[in-house]
């Protein structure tokens, strides 16, 4: 869309807010964008835009003139609806009636959303009443706009009426309070037993107060398909970062699409508003305009540790960031599953009973250690055998929490300084960054060392992507899905994990094998790796 988008609203010299909106031939016959006065009142400025910017989508769908410019016809409505809100569309020349009333309403048909008023309003009706009675709810929508512009210019006057809100909107709940009653309901809906909204209550909240912060307070009762289309497509064309030139990316403008179709249909079910989701509100496209440039595969060489830099890790870690780092390494662990994991769900030198093993077909015995779970996130469980050197973190780390208070199989393994989960979100609802932040420690602490002059630092997650890159060298797609617990292991057969067992028994033996593989990291911690 030819149209220079810019979220922040600031009047020039004179006080009127504007915008360019589409194109025109220059003097000089070259394209030239065209800049539209909307006013000085921001928020009808902003409705004025809306409506500039679907005409000019009309243009670029319907018009196959080269170069694409905007026609003089429609450019003149576009004026109109800058200056006053409202295009009155005139009667041509020696134009018949019925071929006026046509026309209007053909373009009312093809610009939704955009006010559009007949300039003969004497022709128009006549040759309205003279029409089939089908005509008859059209002529009443036009009375009625006709009325609210009226009523507008009233106002503009400084003579308020009663019953309607600015500019003719008709009156009744706004869009802004019902968000915020949403937010309200997210809050009590995505909260935990002590009343604390969890992080992806936290993360939903946020994304329905960028809604607010985007979108015009408008009344619901105006809140129909196109406008609903409308602020669809605002995301859709990845509007620029708040105070920035760069675009959101296409993952934001995903998930605050998904949080505006899910606040409609809250909306849709809420007995307080008396409003329902427009028809065809599920056709409403809502894919990302996206560049044209190669896809990027999601792991590549440079996102994943070397051996070499995995021994570095260990040998300069404290006994908490060497715990994180074996953790990571051993069972494809982020922040979320290492703050999660419970002492429960330990099994330290316990073997699988006799008929696990062999439905597993691997033999285990009580020199062997597991993590058996279900992953938070996806709540597919999962088990991992453990490496020696994890085992002794994970004693390390058992010995620590028995000192702290509410020591039993549901407390958490790893806590901090003052006895609080990782994951514990922040005074202002913000995720915890201390394990992350434990890492970039141990990293710029590799970095200042004369080994590691060259380390290239990566974030935290990058060891989980490590772990499944090592655990598929050492065996396959499949082996590597069950390591991280996706919900669908085998991507051509969804049914596999309702008449199969996932095939854990493979998986600790990649495990074994990637054990043999990092033998130099282990060495590197030396002989006490946790001053034991």
């Amino acid at each position: 869309m030819a149209t220079r988008v810019r979220r922040t609203w600031r009047p020039s010299s004179d006080g009127q807010f504007a915008r360019q909106v589409g194109w025109k031939l220059t003097r000089s016959g070259k394209r030239g964008q065209v800049k539209f006065r909307l006013g000085s009142d921001v928020r009808e400025a902003k409705r004025r835009e809306l409506m500039l910017v679907r005409m000019w989508e009309y243009v670029e769908k319907t018009s196959d003139a080269d170069p694409l410019v905007w026609p003089s016809e429609l450019l003149d409505l576009a004026k109109q609806v800058a200056r006053d809100g409202v295009a009155k569309v005139a009667k041509r020349d020696g134009e018949p009636g019925s071929l006026y009333l046509h026309r209007v309403t053909r373009l009312a048909e093809r610009l939704p959303g955009v006010s559009l008023l007949p300039a003969d309003e004497a022709a128009f009706r006549e040759a309205a009443a003279a029409r089939s009675e089908s005509m008859s709810a059209f002529v009443t929508e036009y009375e009625q706009a006709s009325d609210a512009f009226r009523l507008k210019l009233r106002q503009a006057a400084g003579k308020h009426g009663a019953g309607q809100g600015r500019a003719g909107l008709p009156a009744g709940p706004k869009l802004h309070q019902a968000m915020r009653d949403y937010v309200e309901w997210l809050k009590q809906e995505h909260s935990d037993a002590h009343g604390n909204v969890t992080l992806s209550g936290n993360v939903k909240v946020k994304q329905v107060q960028i809604l607010i912060d985007r979108h015009d307070d408008v009344p619901l009762a105006c809140v129909d398909f196109d406008a609903i289309d409308g602020m669809v497509r605002y995301w859709r064309k990845r509007p620029n970062r708040k105070g920035t030139e760069r675009p959101v990316s296409a993952h934001t403008a995903e998930h605050q699409i998904g949080a505006l179709k899910a606040f409609c249909r809250w909306l849709s079910r809420s007995e307080k508003y008396d409003w329902k989701k427009p028809e065809s509100f599920d056709e409403i496209r809502t894919r990302i305009a996206r560049p044209s440039e190669p896809v990027r595969s999601q792991v590549s060489p440079e996102d994943v540790f070397t051996l070499d830099e995995l021994t570095l890790l260990n040998r300069h870690a404290t006994p908490l960031e060497r715990c994180l780092l074996l953790l990571g390494i051993n069972c494809g662990f982020a922040r979320a599953e290492i703050a999660s994991l419970t002492v429960g769900e330990v099994f330290l030198r316990t073997a699988h009973d006799p008929r696990h093993q062999e439905i597993l077909g691997f033999r285990s015995t009580d020199r062997d250690s597991f993590i058996k779970r279900r992953r938070r996130k996806t709540g597919v469980y999962g088990e991992f055998i453990l490496f020696p050197q994890t085992v002794r973190a994970i004693q390390w780390a058992t010995a620590h929490r028995r000192r702290l208070p509410d020591f039993g199989p549901d407390a958490r393994l790893l806590v901090n300084a003052n006895g609080e989960p990782y994951d514990k979100l922040t005074a202002g609802g913000n995720p915890n960054m201390q394990i992350p932040n434990a890492f970039a420690r141990l990293i710029r602490r590799v970095q200042e060392s004369d080994e590691g002059k060259d380390f290239v630092r990566r974030p935290f997650k990058m060891l989980r992507k490590t772990a499944g890159d090592l655990i598929r060298r050492h065996s396959d797609g499949e082996v590597t899905a069950v390591f991280h617990c996706r919900g669908q292991a085998v991507r051509i057969d969804d049914l596999a994990d309702a008449y199969t067992n996932r095939p854990f028994g493979k998986v600790f033996r990649a495990i074994r094998e990637v054990e043999q593989y990092l033998q130099p990291m282990f060495e590197a911690a030396g002989k006490q790796p946790f001053g034991d």
